[in-house]
């Protein structure tokens, strides 16, 4: 079987979620539930760019793979670039890997869940070990990759991910981002209690 090695963009999601989580980094995460099973994953991102930052809004369907997102610049709204373009990684995607990973549900991993909730302890106390630091990394990497690439396979908690539409840079835009969602890290002003659908 194969295995992952530490991944630039994975790692670099991994930092961002836990900067999110503990209120360092501009963000949110949530889930969009229909009769107890999550139907959408969403996420809002501040990322840093060389103007300040733009805003990074994506929401994942599990049950498909398919990922929608836009970017808020200002008041200027533009379409999730392509990987390679303008510095996308595919890193918000991978976040909201990690978002589901953590949260209940049927993605919902207890390997990963844990290595990460140590990692972010290390992190938090300024990577007191960082060999634990490192290992805790690699094992999320690996746990990530492992079931992207076994995602039907009963054996994981796999991650089904159509990755088509960001390889060619037609990542589907979001219809107008008002839905009923529960708020898992904290409120802000983009996911609105109200409205129906995608």
């Amino acid at each position: 079987m194969k295995r992952a090695t530490l991944h630039a963009s994975t790692l670099k999601a991994l930092l961002a979620v836990s900067a999110i989580i503990r209120g360092d980094q501009e963000g949110a995460f949530g889930v969009q539930t229909v009769s107890g099973t999550a139907k959408w994953y969403c996420m809002e991102y501040a990322k840093p760019v060389a103007a300040g930052s733009e805003i990074r809004i994506g929401v994942y369907h599990p049950q498909d793979g398919k990922w929608k997102g836009i970017v808020k610049n200002g008041t200027t709204l533009a379409a999730y670039p392509q990987i390679g373009e303008r510095g996308a990684s595919g890193r918000e995607i991978i976040m909201m890997f990690i978002f589901a990973s953590l949260s209940e549900g049927s993605l919902h991993d207890d390997e990963f869940s844990k290595a990460f909730l140590l990692l972010n302890d290390e992190i938090k106390n300024g990577y007191p070990d960082a060999d634990k630091a490192t290992d805790l990394a690699f094992l999320c990497c690996d746990n990530l990759y492992r079931r992207i690439v076994n995602s039907a396979s009963p054996r994981w908690s796999g991650i089904l991910f159509d990755g088509d539409s960001i390889a060619s840079g037609n990542v589907p835009l979001i219809s107008p981002v008002n839905w009923p969602m529960e708020i898992i890290t904290r409120p802000n002003d983009i996911w609105k209690i109200s409205g129906s659908g995608m």
